[in-house]
């Protein structure tokens, strides 16, 4: 990380929430992610992942017939 200029530390933590973000925003089911991830609560994976306000518009205005 700080030979790439960083200035967080990284940690496989961050990898994993990392790799979970990418699933998301590659159209991964949540439940699916979930059960990867091996969270008990479906609440547990939303908090995880990073999901920004621009992925939750572009899901919904792909899925909703009207949009």
């Amino acid at each position: 990380g700080r030979a790439a200029g960083l200035k967080f530390a990284l940690h496989a933590h961050v990898f994993r929430h990392t790799c979970a973000t990418h699933l998301l925003r590659g159209k991964m089911n949540l439940r699916e992610l979930q059960e990867l991830l091996g969270h008990s609560s479906i609440s547990t994976t939303e908090r995880y992942t990073h999901v920004t306000d621009a992925d939750i518009r572009n899901s919904f205005l792909t899925a909703h017939p009207r949009a």
